[in-house]
Protein backbone atom coordinates (compact mmCIF):
# COMPACT_ATOMS: atom_id res chain seq x y z
CA UNK A 1 0.00 0.00 0.00
CA UNK A 2 2.68 2.33 1.03
CA UNK A 3 4.66 1.72 -2.15
CA UNK A 4 1.18 2.26 -4.66
CA UNK A 5 1.00 5.50 -2.42
CA UNK A 6 4.30 6.73 -3.48
CA UNK A 7 4.27 5.14 -7.03
CA UNK A 8 0.51 7.52 -7.56
CA UNK A 9 2.08 10.94 -5.88
CA UNK A 10 4.79 10.40 -8.05
CA UNK A 11 2.92 10.03 -11.45
CA UNK A 12 1.04 13.23 -9.97
CA UNK A 13 4.18 15.34 -9.85
CA UNK A 14 5.38 14.21 -13.04
CA UNK A 15 2.35 15.29 -15.00
CA UNK A 16 2.14 18.65 -12.94
CA UNK A 17 5.75 19.39 -13.72
CA UNK A 18 4.48 18.30 -17.63
CA UNK A 19 2.06 20.52 -17.26
CA UNK A 20 4.02 23.48 -15.94
CA UNK A 21 7.00 22.66 -18.51
CA UNK A 22 4.01 23.44 -21.02
CA UNK A 23 2.25 26.46 -20.16
CA UNK A 24 5.63 27.68 -18.96
CA UNK A 25 6.43 27.05 -22.91
CA UNK A 26 3.27 28.40 -24.36
CA UNK A 27 3.36 31.83 -22.02
CA UNK A 28 7.45 32.19 -23.75
CA UNK A 29 6.04 32.07 -27.62
CA UNK A 30 3.10 34.07 -26.85
CA UNK A 31 5.04 36.63 -25.47
CA UNK A 32 7.84 36.32 -27.86
CA UNK A 33 4.90 36.89 -30.89
CA UNK A 34 3.55 39.73 -29.05
CA UNK A 35 7.34 41.31 -28.87
CA UNK A 36 8.38 40.91 -32.53
CA UNK A 37 5.30 41.76 -34.37
CA UNK A 38 4.97 45.73 -33.40
CA UNK A 39 8.74 45.69 -33.63
CA UNK A 40 7.96 43.94 -37.25
CA UNK A 41 4.80 46.44 -38.33
CA UNK A 42 7.11 49.34 -36.83
CA UNK A 43 10.24 48.73 -39.33
CA UNK A 44 7.77 48.04 -42.54
CA UNK A 45 6.20 51.58 -41.55
CA UNK A 46 9.38 52.83 -40.81
CA UNK A 47 10.40 51.82 -44.68
CA UNK A 48 7.37 53.00 -46.40
CA UNK A 49 7.89 56.35 -44.24
CA UNK A 50 11.23 56.48 -45.31
CA UNK A 51 12.04 59.10 -48.52
CA UNK A 52 15.52 59.88 -49.53
CA UNK A 53 16.17 63.98 -48.67
CA UNK A 54 16.81 64.84 -52.28
CA UNK A 55 13.92 63.13 -53.86
CA UNK A 56 11.99 65.17 -50.73
CA UNK A 57 13.18 68.47 -51.31
CA UNK A 58 12.55 67.86 -55.21
CA UNK A 59 8.63 66.79 -54.46
CA UNK A 60 8.48 69.88 -51.75
CA UNK A 61 9.58 72.05 -54.96
CA UNK A 62 6.94 70.21 -57.21
CA UNK A 63 4.31 70.89 -55.01
CA UNK A 64 4.62 74.32 -54.14
CA UNK A 65 4.43 74.89 -57.78
CA UNK A 66 1.94 72.70 -58.29
CA UNK A 67 -0.16 74.96 -55.09
CA UNK A 68 0.85 78.17 -57.16
CA UNK A 69 -0.45 77.15 -60.15
CA UNK A 70 -4.12 76.25 -58.80
CA UNK A 71 -4.16 79.78 -57.31
CA UNK A 72 -3.65 81.83 -60.89
CA UNK A 73 -5.98 78.75 -62.43
CA UNK A 74 -3.07 76.83 -64.22
CA UNK A 75 -5.05 74.05 -64.04
CA UNK A 76 -4.33 72.08 -67.08
CA UNK A 77 -3.72 73.87 -69.92
CA UNK A 78 -1.56 75.04 -71.48
CA UNK A 79 0.31 71.60 -70.00
CA UNK A 80 3.67 73.03 -69.23
CA UNK A 81 3.80 74.10 -65.56
CA UNK A 82 0.00 73.27 -64.76
CA UNK A 83 -0.88 71.93 -61.90
CA UNK A 84 -1.87 68.53 -62.94
CA UNK A 85 1.60 68.33 -64.88
CA UNK A 86 3.17 68.72 -61.46
CA UNK A 87 1.58 66.94 -59.78
CA UNK A 88 1.70 63.54 -62.27
CA UNK A 89 5.35 64.73 -62.04
CA UNK A 90 5.35 64.16 -58.18
CA UNK A 91 3.69 61.11 -59.04
CA UNK A 92 6.00 59.65 -61.13
CA UNK A 93 9.30 60.05 -58.58
CA UNK A 94 7.29 58.59 -56.08
CA UNK A 95 3.85 56.65 -56.69
CA UNK A 96 1.13 56.56 -54.36
CA UNK A 97 2.12 60.11 -52.82
CA UNK A 98 -0.38 61.59 -50.87
CA UNK A 99 -0.01 65.12 -51.62
CA UNK A 100 0.12 65.04 -55.17
CA UNK A 101 -3.28 62.51 -55.27
CA UNK A 102 -4.72 64.95 -52.91
CA UNK A 103 -3.50 68.34 -55.38
CA UNK A 104 -5.00 66.23 -58.31
CA UNK A 105 -8.61 66.26 -56.61
CA UNK A 106 -8.24 69.93 -55.39
CA UNK A 107 -7.76 70.68 -59.48
CA UNK A 108 -10.93 69.05 -59.85
CA UNK A 109 -12.81 70.80 -57.39
CA UNK A 110 -11.18 73.77 -59.12
CA UNK A 111 -12.88 73.07 -62.28
CA UNK A 112 -16.55 72.18 -60.39
CA UNK A 113 -16.20 75.83 -59.29
CA UNK A 114 -15.72 76.97 -62.34
CA UNK A 115 -18.48 74.90 -64.18
CA UNK A 116 -20.89 75.80 -61.56
CA UNK A 117 -20.03 79.71 -61.66
CA UNK A 118 -20.25 80.21 -65.15
CA UNK A 119 -23.94 78.62 -65.42
CA UNK A 120 -24.74 80.76 -62.92
CA UNK A 121 -23.87 83.50 -65.37
CA UNK A 122 -25.51 81.54 -67.92
CA UNK A 123 -22.42 80.56 -69.94
CA UNK A 124 -23.42 77.37 -70.09
CA UNK A 125 -20.86 76.01 -73.04
CA UNK A 126 -17.65 77.09 -70.76
CA UNK A 127 -19.68 75.31 -68.13
CA UNK A 128 -19.80 72.07 -69.61
CA UNK A 129 -16.03 72.78 -70.97
CA UNK A 130 -14.52 73.38 -67.26
CA UNK A 131 -16.65 70.04 -66.68
CA UNK A 132 -15.12 68.17 -69.39
CA UNK A 133 -11.85 69.23 -68.25
CA UNK A 134 -12.27 68.04 -64.57
CA UNK A 135 -13.45 64.89 -66.04
CA UNK A 136 -10.04 64.44 -68.47
CA UNK A 137 -8.62 64.53 -64.91
CA UNK A 138 -10.37 62.22 -62.88
CA UNK A 139 -13.59 60.60 -64.63
CA UNK A 140 -14.23 58.56 -61.18
CA UNK A 141 -15.07 61.82 -59.11
CA UNK A 142 -18.05 61.39 -57.25
CA UNK A 143 -18.80 65.15 -57.56
CA UNK A 144 -19.16 65.01 -61.90
CA UNK A 145 -22.66 63.56 -62.24
CA UNK A 146 -24.71 66.06 -59.43
CA UNK A 147 -22.44 68.69 -61.04
CA UNK A 148 -23.60 67.76 -64.76
CA UNK A 149 -27.22 67.65 -63.44
CA UNK A 150 -26.93 70.79 -61.74
CA UNK A 151 -25.96 72.80 -64.96
CA UNK A 152 -28.80 71.37 -67.38
CA UNK A 153 -31.24 72.34 -64.62
CA UNK A 154 -30.23 75.72 -64.83
CA UNK A 155 -29.98 75.81 -68.41
CA UNK A 156 -33.50 74.32 -68.74
CA UNK A 157 -34.91 77.16 -66.07
CA UNK A 158 -37.74 79.36 -66.40
CA UNK A 159 -36.85 83.16 -66.13
CA UNK A 160 -37.99 85.73 -64.38
CA UNK A 161 -36.79 89.13 -64.49
CA UNK A 162 -38.53 92.64 -63.17
CA UNK A 163 -37.27 96.30 -62.49
CA UNK A 164 -37.80 97.83 -59.17
CA UNK A 165 -37.81 101.89 -58.58
CA UNK A 166 -34.89 101.83 -55.66
CA UNK A 167 -36.46 105.45 -54.84
CA UNK A 168 -39.71 103.70 -54.11
CA UNK A 169 -38.40 100.64 -52.98
CA UNK A 170 -39.95 100.53 -49.69
CA UNK A 171 -43.70 100.85 -50.27
CA UNK A 172 -46.34 98.54 -50.42
CA UNK A 173 -46.13 98.78 -54.25
CA UNK A 174 -43.30 97.50 -54.71
CA UNK A 175 -43.66 94.79 -51.74
CA UNK A 176 -46.99 93.62 -54.18
CA UNK A 177 -45.00 93.72 -57.11
CA UNK A 178 -41.68 91.52 -55.47
CA UNK A 179 -45.17 89.01 -53.81
CA UNK A 180 -46.69 88.53 -57.36
CA UNK A 181 -43.38 87.39 -58.63
CA UNK A 182 -42.91 84.80 -55.92
CA UNK A 183 -46.48 83.85 -56.49
CA UNK A 184 -45.99 82.89 -60.07
CA UNK A 185 -42.58 80.66 -59.07
CA UNK A 186 -42.76 76.95 -57.41
CA UNK A 187 -40.49 76.10 -54.86
CA UNK A 188 -37.65 75.00 -56.49
CA UNK A 189 -37.20 78.63 -57.83
CA UNK A 190 -34.14 80.84 -56.12
CA UNK A 191 -33.45 84.38 -56.76
CA UNK A 192 -30.38 87.05 -57.94
CA UNK A 193 -30.87 90.22 -56.54
CA UNK A 194 -29.43 93.46 -57.84
CA UNK A 195 -29.66 96.19 -55.34
CA UNK A 196 -27.72 99.67 -54.90
CA UNK A 197 -26.49 98.96 -51.16
CA UNK A 198 -26.97 96.13 -48.62
CA UNK A 199 -30.24 97.40 -46.75
CA UNK A 200 -31.72 97.48 -50.08
CA UNK A 201 -30.63 93.92 -50.86
CA UNK A 202 -31.95 92.78 -47.51
CA UNK A 203 -34.85 94.12 -47.82
CA UNK A 204 -36.13 92.61 -51.09
CA UNK A 205 -34.68 89.45 -50.05
CA UNK A 206 -37.06 89.92 -46.46
CA UNK A 207 -39.82 90.57 -48.94
CA UNK A 208 -39.51 87.30 -51.21
CA UNK A 209 -39.00 84.83 -48.17
CA UNK A 210 -41.69 86.44 -46.89
CA UNK A 211 -44.27 85.15 -49.81
CA UNK A 212 -41.82 82.33 -50.87
CA UNK A 213 -43.35 78.73 -50.03
CA UNK A 214 -40.76 77.03 -48.79
CA UNK A 215 -40.04 80.05 -46.11
CA UNK A 216 -36.08 79.67 -46.94
CA UNK A 217 -35.25 80.61 -50.63
CA UNK A 218 -31.94 80.95 -52.07
CA UNK A 219 -30.83 84.00 -53.37
CA UNK A 220 -27.54 85.97 -53.74
CA UNK A 221 -26.97 89.78 -53.70
CA UNK A 222 -24.81 91.94 -55.68
CA UNK A 223 -24.69 95.49 -55.57
CA UNK A 224 -25.46 96.27 -58.89
CA UNK A 225 -28.13 98.97 -60.27
CA UNK A 226 -30.32 99.09 -62.24
CA UNK A 227 -32.18 97.15 -58.72
CA UNK A 228 -33.62 94.53 -60.00
CA UNK A 229 -34.73 90.49 -59.79
CA UNK A 230 -34.21 87.70 -61.61
CA UNK A 231 -35.98 84.46 -60.34
CA UNK A 232 -35.01 80.83 -61.48
CA UNK A 233 -37.52 77.72 -61.24
CA UNK A 234 -35.82 74.79 -61.95
CA UNK A 235 -38.42 72.34 -63.70
CA UNK A 236 -37.39 69.47 -60.67
CA UNK A 237 -36.12 69.58 -57.41
CA UNK A 238 -32.57 69.79 -57.24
Amino acid sequence: MHIEAIRRTYTGVTKLRRLTALLAGLLWVLSGCAGIAPKTERTAGAQQEQVDPTLQRKLNTLEDQAALAIEQNHLAYPEAGSAVSLFQQMLALNPGNKEATRGLEQVVEQYIALALAAADERLFAKAKSMLARAKLVDASHPSLEPTLTQISLLENAQRNTIQLNAKQLFTSATKDKITSLVERGNTNCRYAIAANNDEQGRWIYKTIKSAAPNGRPKAKIIISSPTRIEQICLTISE
